[in-house]
């Protein structure tokens, strides 16, 4: 019996109500706090206040509270880690095993990359459980009291761990986005589907005529998505009933909607992107290139987006009118702005351009299709590459800090969380992996086949789709 329910019929017998207000009043802790906590605005720091939370909520489900020496304990030891082995450096492209020193302990040149792994093999050092992620994981201890936070099964897993999965009829390339509680998500199976994040229980299921590799997007109780039957879909966040739909002249793939300011946006196979009234669907301007048009991304009111034409566009957002366009040797595909800069793959290189001007400020070579849609985090640009290798560059100077490999291509995009980075990788690995800042594995997850949906990280959880048709939840 699920904790949560056990409270609330626990509360439920004795006539109480499992409110913030109660929890506060009996806890010692107040409300104030622990609204801060339950919202994300600040993270659990005292030990003793937290534990009196956890006391009480357990109480309400008629279970004995965890031991205070349990956690005070992880506080301190080292916590294990698992991680798959990696390939060897081959030798032959100058990139370093040992991060940040060459073979005389000296520091490499600030162009030069060290490979973000141990030999073939090894297996990470345990990572030492920060205090911060367990005070996380603790914290969810407030769904039990239906406090809106629903990761109390966080509660004594290490990271890594899984939570649950969905399976469906198809793999799931689709990245799934997560909001109020709920996951969405497409398949091959030419279905959205909604579940509970906090079980994975199924909510409901759109079918629409084709493929769902595009990724949903949930604004204002609306989730936007994509179909290959030529059709971008808005559906109710909560019932899945249908609001409305367009009609585009090609399929729309890997292409997923942005929205911004009551318009989605979204490129097709058409060759064009549109512009259409997030509320009825209207199309109000669409603009023509040379070839598929890939996921959009919006910024300070200019729309970026980038084409099979090998050129990447840049448009006002609200009329549709061009500022500039930038041509390469290869594809862009997924754009992402950051502090006035657009990182975009193109042409075997990352790119970062002035996103007032177009002009090229750096381009670093990853020798391969960049797959992926960039991080930005910190100063730091992280994006995969069809060479097995996830890449970190300098933001603001396009210098190579450290490469992390893997056995497949990286087209799932990279993520930030927690101070750790999240990916997945291609057919041949098959592996969520969680990578520490520096380069270097934390663990892994095998899901098997291959991942192309990137993973997303909401309230300690990774969620990620896999070609095994299922949707996994992961402890971060």
């Amino acid at each position: 019996m699920e904790l949560e329910r056990q409270a609330k019929e626990s509360r439920a017998r004795t006539g109480l109500r499992s409110s913030r207000a109660a929890l506060a009043k009996e806890s010692g802790v107040s409300e104030q706090t622990l609204s801060d906590w339950f919202n994300g605005r600040h993270v659990p720091r005292d030990l003793d206040q937290l534990m009196k939370v956890v006391e009480v909520l357990t109480s309400w489900a008629d279970l004995r509270a965890p031991e205070y020496g349990r956690w005070n304990r992880l506080l301190v030891d080292d916590s294990s880690h698992r991680t798959n082995s990696v390939p060897e450096s081959s030798g032959s492209d100058g990139l370093r095993s040992d991060p940040g020193a060459d073979a005389s302990g000296a520091n490499p040149p600030a162009n030069q990359l060290h490979q973000g792994s141990t030999q073939k093999g090894a297996i990470a050092a345990p990572a030492r459980l920060r205090r911060r992620n367990l005070l996380l994981g603790i914290a969810g201890a407030g769904a039990a009291a239906g406090l809106g936070f629903a990761g109390w099964q966080l509660v004594g897993r290490r990271p890594g761990q899984l939570l649950w999965k969905h399976r469906i009829d198809g793999p799931v390339s689709s990245t799934p986005a997560v909001a109020d509680g709920v996951a969405y998500f497409g398949s091959d199976d030419q279905s959205l589907y909604a579940v509970d994040a906090a079980s994975g229980e199924r909510l409901w299921r759109f079918p629409t005529g084709g493929r769902v590799r595009s990724s949903p997007v949930v604004v204002d109780g609306v989730v936007h998505f994509g179909s290959d039957d030529k059709t971008l879909y808005a559906a109710d966040a909560n019932s899945g009933e249908p609001r409305w739909h367009f009609r585009t002249g090609g399929d729309l793939g890997w292409s997923s909607p942005a929205v911004a300011n009551g318009v989605v946006y979204v490129g097709s196979g058409d060759r064009n992107l549109h512009a259409l009234d997030a509320s009825t669907g209207a199309r109000r301007w669409s603009i023509p290139t040379g070839n598929r048009v890939w996921s959009p991304a919006v910024a300070d009111g200019v729309v970026y987006f980038g084409s099979d034409d090998k050129t990447l566009h840049a448009a006002d957002a609200a009329s549709g009118e061009p500022r500039w366009s930038v041509a390469t040797q290869g594809v862009f595909t997924y754009p992402t702005v950051a502090n006035g800069v657009v990182y975009a793959g193109g042409g075997q290189n990352l790119h970062a351009l002035d996103a007032a001007t177009g002009k090229q400020r750096w381009a670093f070579p990853i020798y391969a299709n960049a797959g992926s849609s960039p991080a930005v985090a910190d100063g730091v640009v992280y994006v995969g590459s069809d060479d097995h290798n996830l890449y970190a560059v300098n933001a603001e100077s396009g210098a190579g800090l450290w490469r992390y490999p893997t056995n497949g291509e990286v087209r799932s995009s990279p993520v930030v969380a927690y101070d750790v980075l999240y990916v997945g990788s291609g057919e041949g690995d098959g592996n969520l992996h969680a990578v520490n800042l520096d380069g270097t594995p934390r663990w892994s997850f095998l899901i098997g086949g291959y991942i192309w949906s990137s993973p997303v990280v909401a309230d300690g959880v990774v969620y990620v789709g896999g070609a095994d048709s299922h949707l996994y939840a992961v402890t971060a």
